[in-house]
């Protein structure tokens, strides 16, 4: 489930890199690799405790049981379509939350970038993504996973 959900945020993250006018092949912790998004890694980075956090809930809360799992011929462990059922909602419900400050932050990234100031664009590795910069507009940006009461 953490792989998963770390694919769904990766593609999120590679989104935000191209909306903010940045290559997400470029990146400053992960190395320049065929086919990954190195910038896209680095941006996704402060969202993995959420994601831990968020994947732990849907066990705790029950969306997700052990009889959504099985196996296939080579002992791989796959969610089952009931599975996926439970899971693309629940994430789909949640992921714009990180859609929107991943793209915070990488507008951040480029603005710091053309000021001149590579130090500026890797800050957010040192906020939460719940401290990321604000956009002009004045909607409430809560970067928490729902449903975790």
């Amino acid at each position: 489930m953490l792989s998963l959900s770390y694919t769904m945020l990766y593609a999120q993250a590679t989104a935000a890199c191209w909306a903010a006018g940045l290559d997400p092949a470029l990146g400053a912790l992960h190395t320049l690799s065929h086919g990954r998004a190195a910038l896209a890694c680095d941006l996704m980075e402060p969202y993995r405790p959420l994601i831990d956090l968020w994947v732990w809930h849907q066990f705790r809360q029950g969306n997700l049981r052990a009889e959504h799992f099985g196996h296939d011929g080579a002992g791989a462990c796959l969610l089952s379509k009931a599975g996926r059922g439970h899971f693309y909602p629940a994430w789909e419900q949640q992921a714009h939350h990180h859609q929107r400050s991943l793209l915070r932050y990488a507008r951040a990234m480029d603005k710091a970038l053309q000021n001149g100031s590579p130090q500026a664009a890797w800050s957010h590795l040192l906020d939460s993504p719940a401290d990321a910069p604000k956009e002009t507009d004045t909607t409430p940006q809560a970067t928490t996973p729902t449903g975790l009461d």
